[in-house]
């Protein structure tokens, strides 16, 4: 048994441990350049792309009730969006309505930011006196993942 800085006798187990070692690095070494064994490969790690993030804001209101955003006409809603990394990219809104407890997705759309990752969405058309919220994502490319959901305060028009 080892005891603090004592190795233990060699054992039968510890020798083959030793020689798959020194097995597995010489078939890393091939032709005079480094490979990588197929048995290292296998454990590689995935390459992580970060994750983009998202940041949307309501403008444009005239006060806040409760925590909801109240506007004097449809016109003037309008949320603005800051993708990170700012870049070009697309991003995904959605128009939700409040119907008791529950969020009722009304629209869905993909459209792109401008060259530092701005955008913006508004409402066309919407009933009056009803809950809204945008719920906003960047799409996924090859420089970052897809972003976490980012909901806006909810509003509505007066």
């Amino acid at each position: 048994m080892c005891r603090g800085l004592k190795s233990a006798p060699a054992t039968p187990i510890r020798t083959s441990v030793l020689k798959l070692k020194t097995a597995l690095l010489s078939a890393a070494v091939f032709a005079g350049s480094l490979a990588v064994p197929a048995t290292l490969a296998a454990q590689a790690a995935p390459v992580v792309k970060p994750a983009a993030q998202a940041a949307v804001k309501l403008i444009g209101y005239t006060k806040v009730v409760k925590g909801v955003a109240h506007y004097r006409s449809v016109g003037v809603v309008r949320a603005t969006m800051q993708i990170q990394p700012k870049r070009a990219g697309r991003v995904t809104v959605s128009l939700q309505h409040r119907s008791g407890t529950t969020w009722i997705t009304d629209q869905t759309t993909t459209f792109p930011t401008n060259a530092t990752g701005a955008a913006w969405a508004g409402l066309a058309q919407g009933n009056r006196k009803m809950t809204y919220r945008y719920v906003v994502n960047r799409a996924a490319d090859a420089t970052a993942g897809a972003s976490t959901k980012v909901v806006t305060a909810s509003f509505m028009v007066d």
